[in-house]
């Protein structure tokens, strides 16, 4: 199970996605990642059954 703020790496992009929590908590992922910081922005990805709201750092 992931938690809110838990990291994933993309190795062959070599990007690092910062789960924030579902999808339905944050229903424009990318606005939320970008007002916190992240400029890449972010996007849903589907973690097992679950939608997560992650955002894109390098």
């Amino acid at each position: 199970e992931l938690h809110a703020k838990s990291m994933v790496e993309n190795k062959d992009a070599h990007k690092w996605y910062i789960v924030e929590g579902l999808c339905s908590k944050y229903p424009d992922c990318n606005k939320h990642c970008k007002e916190n910081k992240f400029p890449l922005g972010g996007k849903c990805l589907k973690f097992g059954v679950n939608m997560m709201c992650t955002c894109i750092s390098t």
